[in-house]
């Protein structure tokens, strides 16, 4: 790999020879500028950098124009733009986006793109900010929220009544030129399912006592609870409030009772 400064357009053809070696592009990448390029773009050799797992190494796809690299970092951007996405309990996707939405040459608003499995893709909403933070999944891209990544909140937790229990979401962020990050793909717990078998360990697969003592000590504030996000089973629409109604839906859940609430057509049912 190396580079090289073209100063001309190439109007009627594509390759032309570098180091003893033929290397083609598509026309569109032949512009002034400063061109990484590859001589062996046809395959992706073991252990050569692929972060979008396209098959085409990363230095390839950014010399053949499929991917871009506003930031000139060697890493295509819709990598850069990945974000931290992870199933914080049944009915919540705690995800972080990159610090400014690096690469920062990018500078851009950006939304929150969720998806579930065989479903619709869902925007979050604009977040309520503070501690709770909640971001209510909408329908449409109209309704979406573009914000910078400062707005957003580290993390924001994406909530909605898609957002459910023994499910698995694709997570992506999307500028507002339409560039898209790859997708991270979480699936939620079992409902009632919130503390594991030790102090602080997170779901075990069951709903059992070990459940209903982590909501009352969610309840009571306990240093050792588990997270709020794990906690709050209780409205429909999470409402960020642990109290005595959460805990009864953990006993339910404990005595076979199944999701309690209304489920979106186009997601599997858990």
């Amino acid at each position: 790999v190396g580079s090289f400064t073209i100063d001309f357009y190439l109007a009627d053809s594509q390759t032309f020879l570098l180091d003893q070696n033929m290397v083609t592009f598509p026309i569109a990448t032949l512009i002034p500028g400063v061109v990484a390029i590859s001589a062996a773009c046809d395959t992706n050799p073991s252990g050569a950098p692929d972060c979008n797992g396209n098959g085409v190494r990363d230095d390839c796809d950014i010399a053949g124009a499929t991917s871009l690299d506003r930031n000139s970092n060697g890493v295509p951007d819709e990598c850069d733009m990945m974000p931290i996405v992870a199933a914080e309990g049944a009915r919540f996707l705690k995800t972080q986006l990159p610090a400014g939405l690096v690469p920062a040459g990018l500078g851009q608003d950006a939304a929150i793109v969720v998806q579930c499995s065989g479903g619709n893709e869902r925007f979050a909403g604009v977040p309520t900010g503070a501690a709770l933070n909640i971001s209510l999944l909408t329908e449409t891209k109209g309704e979406a929220a573009f914000l910078p990544s400062s707005e957003w909140g580290s993390p924001v937790n994406v909530a909605g009544v898609a957002v459910m229990p023994e499910t698995t979401y694709s997570v992506s962020v999307e500028l507002l030129d339409g560039t898209r990050s790859e997708s991270v793909v979480v699936t939620t717990p079992l409902w009632g399912d919130v503390a594991g078998t030790e102090v602080g360990s997170g779901p075990d697969g069951f709903a059992d006592f070990r459940d209903i003592s982590g909501l009352v000590n969610c309840f009571l504030e306990d240093v050792d609870a588990p997270p709020w996000t794990r906690c709050d089973l209780f409205p429909e629409i999470p409402d960020g409030l642990v109290d005595f109604r959460d805990i009864g839906v953990v006993v339910g859940a404990f005595l076979g009772d199944g999701y309690p609430y209304a489920t979106p057509v186009d997601c599997v049912v858990p």
